[in-house]
Formats: C-alpha cells, sequence, structure tokens
C-alpha cells in the first residue's frame, strides 16, 4: 500500500498525515509518502480560481513520480 499526505490546507491535516505516517511505520509493505516535505503544491491552477485543496498539475505529476518510486521499493 502506498499513500500520500494531505495538504496544509485541511485544518486537520497533521493529525490525518500523522496517522498515515504511524500505519506505514508500524506494518509491513505500507509506504507513507510526505508531500510537504516532497513540496507539492496547491496554488498554481486552476488560473484565477485556486484550488488549495487538491495539488496542482505539476505537484500530480511529481506525487505519480513519487508512488512509482514508493512501488519500487516495496515490490
Amino acid at each position: 500500500i502506498v499513500d500520500a499526505g494531505i495538504s496544509e490546507c485541511w485544518p486537520c491535516y497533521l493529525l490525518t498525515n500523522g496517522i498515515k505516517q504511524k500505519v506505514a511505520s508500524d506494518l509491513e509493505n505500507v509506504v507513507f509518502i510526505d508531500t510537504i516535505k516532497a513540496g507539492l503544491t496547491t496554488e498554481h491552477e486552476p488560473y484565477g480560481n485556486v484550488d488549495k485543496a487538491h495539488y496542482d498539475a505539476s505537484s500530480e505529476i511529481l506525487l505519480g513520480k513519487l508512488f512509482v518510486q514508493a512501488l519500487s521499493s516495496v515490490l
């Protein structure tokens, strides 16, 4: 299982990401991607109406690459 953190715009992001990280550290073959540490951003799209709840396109591409790296580490 590969899971990724949620962005800082969510009120409970620290708690949620902490739980996700704890599960990953406690269980075998579970990986947590720290999206904040990876520098993923939300502020670039959609233009004129930024969606802070979701990562922007360049960050989604990076997240996909991080998922591939994470899967490679457990396969």
